[in-house]
């Protein structure tokens, strides 16, 4: 947990086989597809592509934030590799702790949208200790089974 607290980030944790829940697993999605157009004829040319895809995701504005990686992680300094003039116009700067609370309120105003999406189709159905429900035993298994849930 300090290493977290040097680098400033939150440990979380997510639901098994849910790569929804889990924002890493969109990242290494694309560096696996990019990874495989870009070093597919040539299978050793991926750790002369993963440095620059590295600079190029962390310059790239997220959408669910706002804000590039490197403008919250580097005091606004994104590191592209290009020649300045072939960036777009600089936005004003801010400081960092205001891009941070800012990028927070984006990620909140988005999670309560979700939430409110979310409950307009689904309705909770409390169940007692006992009670038989069904639930799946692995992602990758169709097989569902009715049984008693035990707390």
């Amino acid at each position: 947990m300090q290493f977290a607290d040097d680098c400033e980030f939150q440990v979380m944790k997510t639901s098994p086989y849910n790569p929804q829940s889990n924002p890493v697993e969109r990242v290494m999605r694309e560096i696996g597809q990019v990874v495989r157009a870009y070093a597919s004829d040539k299978h050793d040319a991926w750790s002369r592509i993963i440095p620059r895809l590295e600079k190029t995701l962390n310059a790239t504005v997220h959408s669910s934030t706002g804000f590039a990686p490197d403008e919250l992680h580097k005091d606004g300094i994104i590191q592209t590799g290009l020649d300045s003039a072939l960036i777009s116009d600089p936005q004003p700067e801010d400081d960092r702790e205001q891009r941070i609370r800012q990028a927070r309120t984006r990620l909140q105003a988005a999670a309560a949208k979700r939430k409110r999406q979310f409950d307009k189709t689904t309705t909770a159905m409390p169940y007692q200790v006992g009670d038989k429900v069904w639930f799946k035993r692995h992602k990758k298994s169709d097989v569902k089974k009715l049984a008693t849930k035990k707390l």
